[in-house]
């Protein structure tokens, strides 16, 4: 299957503009505090006031959507293993009728990359409030339509907030039942080469991708809502270090559109610093990178 590249006029905005303003409303004005902040993987120790809860960032959403009608459209995609909703919102003018070229962020599949979402929820104010204002911002929402889903997996987010817990997978306690290690990976309950490598069947390790593809509540709901956007070019906010990874995961053969990847992938570098070195191919299988490319053929990066 011949993936869907972004076309060249797609290309210049999507990928250049979003990373710019990323990189913009990380220095500028935030929705929430602006103090940096340091983060111990091995023992979490963060300021728990820079950064908003799962009930915080609804009011955010709401308050958006309320505020800028004509721009915002919150929708509840579906509920989380413990009944959590899932918040997805899309920006784009209503001034200007769709179909539109569609950009679609997401967030804390792994909840404890905890900068994901103050990334996004800082990316969408910077849109709402820009509108009519910065030219690029207004060019953008009128030719283009942004998704943005901030918290993919809220229960494991509920946790890392509330108890401080180095938090990586979901909370489904059918797995390692009991445990602060309980639930499965997300990011690798896509079905693409699910379960090939980078993976573990030990359902308590943090690569436990599920006893099936596509096990996951919210696995489902986020693949539903990929299809329904029509989407054709996904960011994938996680921390993977200094890194912009793209297809394959489950395979050290390159894909047939490879220099292409690369390509976007190193444009993407050259604007947030990324080293060349570190713009390459995944290294795990079953993401959502690999249900995009082969389900919905779109392309996918993870930053």
């Amino acid at each position: 299957m011949t993936r869907r590249l972004p076309t060249p006029s797609l290309k210049g905005v999507v990928l250049s503009l979003p990373v710019f303003f990323v990189l913009l409303f990380l220095i500028g004005p935030s929705p929430v505090a602006s103090r940096p902040i340091q983060e111990n993987p091995s023992s979490p120790s963060w300021d728990s006031a820079c950064y908003m809860t799962n009930e915080q960032t609804l009011a955010f959403l709401e308050n958006i959507a309320a505020t800028y009608p004509q721009l915002a459209t919150l929708t509840n995609i579906g509920n989380s293993w413990e009944n959590r909703s899932l918040w997805l919102m899309q920006m784009t003018s209503a001034a200007h009728p769709l179909p539109k070229p569609v950009l679609y962020l997401v967030a804390a599949q792994h909840p404890r990359d905890i900068a994901g979402p103050a990334v996004l929820l800082r990316f969408l104010d910077y849109l709402a409030h820009n509108y009519n204002v910065d030219p690029d911002v207004t060019w953008l929402l009128d030719n283009r339509s942004i998704i943005i889903l901030p918290v993919a997996n809220p229960d494991g987010y509920y946790q890392v907030y509330t108890n401080s817990l180095n938090a990586y997978k979901n909370r489904n306690n059918d797995y390692c039942t009991g445990s602060v290690n309980r639930g499965a990976d997300i990011n690798r309950n896509f079905p693409f080469h699910w379960n090939q490598g980078g993976t573990s069947n030990l359902p308590c390790d943090l690569s436990y991708p599920g006893p099936s593809a596509l096990s996951e509540p919210e696995t489902n709901h986020i693949l539903d809502s990929l299809v329904a956007t029509d989407t054709d070019l996904v960011i994938n906010l996680q921390a993977p270090g200094p890194a912009i990874l793209y297809p394959w995961g489950y395979s050290p053969s390159p894909p047939p559109d490879a220099a292409g990847l690369d390509a976007l992938g190193w444009n993407l570098g050259r604007l947030n610093g990324t080293p060349r070195s570190s713009v390459r191919a995944h290294n795990a299988n079953g993401l959502i990178s690999g249900i995009l490319d082969d389900t919905i053929n779109v392309t996918q990066y993870s930053l």
